[in-house]
């Protein structure tokens, strides 16, 4: 897969693999096909009817990390992020609570 690859109506690979401690540290955060399938459903299960609900546009914060990256940001060893099956996000103008 490559970083341009929509995953979604409004969102592809590249939103969902970026992480500036991946670019700074020179680490490849793309994910393996089967885990590139989960992306797709989180997206199409969550991120679609999120933006939908909200008839807003916002980028996701954190989704894959691949195991070199949760390292290196200090994340679970069971995290879902390196499954492909978490996503942190913020909407703008909509509070977190």
């Amino acid at each position: 897969m490559h970083n341009n690859d929509k995953l979604s109506d409004h969102f592809c690979l590249g939103e969902l693999t970026f992480s500036e401690t991946a670019a700074r540290k020179h680490i490849d955060n793309i994910p393996p096909d089967d885990i590139a399938v989960n992306l797709q459903r989180l997206c199409e299960q969550i991120l679609e009817p999120v933006r939908q609900q909200y008839g807003k546009p916002f980028r996701p914060n954190s989704c894959y990390r691949c195991p070199e990256l949760n390292t290196a940001v200090g994340g679970s060893a069971t995290s879902q992020h390196c499954k492909g099956e978490a996503v942190d996000i913020e909407v703008p103008g909509v509070s977190n609570y």
